[in-house]
């Protein structure tokens, strides 16, 4: 009897290594997250694994000898330490889902948010959405240990479960201790294992948390990412300081040789081509390019902007360069043409520099500039990081609205309706004799982009609905909110035209990030994509089959279109196809309305240049040639190229660029590179 109870321990015991042990390494699988590319696995990553995950869960056996008595206590407390690992797989898997990349500890800066009861708020807002696409297999190891627990183990009044099978008090002490030291020699062993896999690699100075938990294990890669995170300072050494300084000396050169093809270019044929004429940088919340042209059932939900689109510049490979700051990352890659390091909040952590900013230049040519944004200004700390670091004259934020108008009541969820923002954003423009660069950041187009009356008032009046058109709730609201900040952009060119300011201004808009949408929301609604007069490349796009790769690169992609108001032109209406993303915007900024700047991040969207993108969050990079992932190293096919062995050959080549190109980006934020601020 004894003896097949104690059978039954021990398999409940090998049952929890095993069944914790899968969970997390299912976590940085594509089988638990689509949105995630693993790196590829080798033997050595696999044993490795094995050892650092065994060697956690043998340390949290030995507490449970060393400090329980009876085997009963000990069963109970490792299911709840089971709990706790389902509960952070779960978690881990929301915040995959989210935002597209392994959680570091150093993402928690972003609870440094001056307004974290608003961020909160916008969290619990999008929480049932993310719920509803989290990963719901992380329960059931806990489920079946759990059942096996109940099945076999707690049985009432049975003296053999309230005995403990490692002896008595002081044989059991002896185990508990051999058990620790020997979890420990196994999570040692893995650490340093990893450790010198790394040594003389990329991996060595830059964090990439998925590729330390496949070779370490979840728990082990943790603490060490802790340690360094709260303990260690991320310093570069004297000669890892003088190469990038070297490096960034190629960025003061206009014309210089590219890095991709040898040759070497400047700014466009159309640089100066908008001196002191007014500027408008538009940034809009959550928009991806998709949603450009698409026609639903024949109601267009981006009719403004198309005509935009036939009459001035469109890019329909632009791509999004935000990390875990989300918008203010793509604020900083607009301002400073620099890419966020994507594991850190850039606003909290790397904003007291001198950067060479839009606005700084704009200013230094005698502009007036100004930021608007419809929430309060301490939302990602903009009042001062706009007006210190970004160098804007000003910042308005809500307040503008509530202690100016009485009454204000025109809101969309809380926040100042796009509409409004965009109307005051002209009267500002009027109350100077100077030309104006105003950065425009729009908020109304916010997950989990449910009703709202006000927006519901606009959209009734405009005769739109997509009730019995689309399916899905939650892509039936972003693509609603995307017409209302459609309509919110006629209604900008509308008072444009009141206040006489349509022939001297200019129009630049862009999306800020993707709308969060699931491959299972894109399979769900595929029939619905169809699209007008050719305006993007999408027409021919098999929804229903969407590669989840080729969803993820989608995902990323944004709007961008230039807009001379004036009737004519100085620009020839032209959609460009080659790869550019936010940091572009600055350099191009720069050259069509002749400013100056010390530095030329980017390239000029309208030159020939070729260049790349690579996202701080997943490492895809994207090239005129293809797409690959720096971690899983798959490949996928751009402006119907064929992935041959020769483009994988390029493609891996521009793979080594990208991270080269991350290395001097995050050093030069990280390591304060640039002169800093004088107090």
């Amino acid at each position: 009897m004894e003896r097949k109870a104690n059978i039954k321990k021990w398999i409940f015991f090998i049952l929890f290594i095993l069944l914790n042990g899968l969970n997390c390494f299912l976590c940085t699988t594509s089988f638990f997250n689509n949105n995630l590319s693993p790196f590829p696995l080798n033997g050595i990553m696999i044993l490795n694994y094995i050892i650092g995950s065994f060697g956690t869960s043998l340390f949290f056996l030995g507490i449970g000898i060393l400090i329980f008595h009876s085997d009963r206590h000990r069963s109970q407390y490792l299911l709840c330490v089971t709990l706790f690992n389902t509960i952070l797989c779960f978690a881990l898997c929301v915040f995959v889902y989210n935002f597209g990349m392994m959680f570091s500890f150093k993402n928690l800066k972003a609870l440094n948010n001056p307004a974290g009861e608003m961020a909160y708020e916008f969290f619990f807002d999008a929480l049932l959405s993310l719920l509803a696409n989290a990963q719901y297999l992380t329960l059931i190891p806990f489920i079946l240990l759990l059942i096996y627990y109940f099945i076999f183990l707690n049985k009432k009044h049975n003296e053999i479960m309230d005995a403990s099978m490692f002896g008595g008090f002081k044989i059991k002490k002896i185990f508990g201790i051999v058990i620790l030291v020997i979890s420990l020699l196994f999570s040692s062993t893995s650490s340093i294992l990893y450790s010198a896999r790394i040594t003389n690699t990329w991996f060595e100075k830059n964090d990439e948390p998925l590729y330390g938990i496949q070779n370490c294990g979840l728990w082990n890669y943790y603490v060490k990412d802790a340690i360094d995170c709260y303990l260690i300072p991320d310093k570069l050494s004297k000669k890892d300081k003088e190469s990038t300084l070297n490096e960034l000396a190629y960025y003061q050169e206009k014309e210089r040789t590219n890095e991709i093809d040898g040759n070497i270019y400047g700014n466009s044929q159309y640089e100066g081509c908008f001196t002191n004429k007014n500027l408008i940088l538009l940034q809009m919340e959550s928009m991806n390019n998709f949603t450009i042209g698409l026609s639903v059932n024949g109601k267009e939900i981006t009719p403004n902007i198309n005509k935009m689109i036939e009459e001035g510049i469109y890019c329909n490979q632009f791509y999004t360069t935000v990390g875990i700051g989300n918008t203010s990352d793509a604020e900083f890659s607009a301002m400073t043409g620099l890419r966020p390091t994507g594991s850190t909040m850039t606003v909290y952590e790397n904003v007291n520099h001198e950067y060479p900013t839009l606005a700084k230049d704009f200013k230094a040519k005698g502009y007036q500039t100004f930021s608007i944004h419809g929430n309060t200004g301490v939302f990602y700390n903009r009042t001062e990081v706009h007006t210190n670091t970004y160098g804007f004259d000003y910042h308005y934020d809500i307040s503008l609205f509530t202690e100016n108008y009485n009454n204000y009541n025109n809101y969309i969820h809380t926040r100042i309706a796009d509409e409004d923002l965009l109307t005051e954003t002209v009267s500002l423009m009027t109350k100077s004799t100077k030309p104006t660069f105003a950065f425009a950041v729009l908020v109304s187009c916010h997950i989990p982009y449910e009703e709202d009356s006000n927006l519901r008032k606009v959209l009734d009046t405009e005769g739109f609905s997509l009730k019995n058109d689309v399916k899905g709730k939650l892509l039936r609201g972003y693509l609603e909110h995307t017409h209302y900040v459609d309509y919110c952009i006629g209604k900008l060119l509308d008072s444009l035209e009141e206040n006489n300011l349509l022939e001297n201004t200019v129009i630049a808009l862009y999306g800020d990030h993707g709308g969060t949408i699931s491959h299972h929301d894109f399979h769900r609604d595929a029939s619905i994509f169809n699209y007008i007069d050719n305006i993007n490349n999408f027409n021919d796009m098999n929804w229903r089959n969407l590669d989840k790769f080729a969803f993820r690169k989608i995902t990323q992609e944004i709007p961008f279109v230039i807009y001379d108001c004036a009737k004519s032109k100085n620009i020839i209406p032209q959609t460009i196809s080659k790869i550019r993303s936010q940091v572009d915007i600055k350099r191009t900024m720069d050259s069509l309305f002749n400013l100056d700047t010390d530095y030329y991040f980017g390239v000029d969207i309208l030159s020939n240049e070729p260049t790349i993108h690579y996202s701080p969050r997943t490492l895809d990079v994207i090239s005129d040639y293809g797409m690959i992932s720096a971690s899983s190293l798959k490949t996928y096919p751009i402006n119907n190229n064929i992935i041959d062995n020769n483009i994988k050959d390029k493609l891996q080549d521009i793979k080594d660029l990208a991270l080269k190109q991350k290395q001097l980006n995050d050093r030069l934020l990280k390591n304060d590179l640039f002169f800093k601020k004088q107090e």
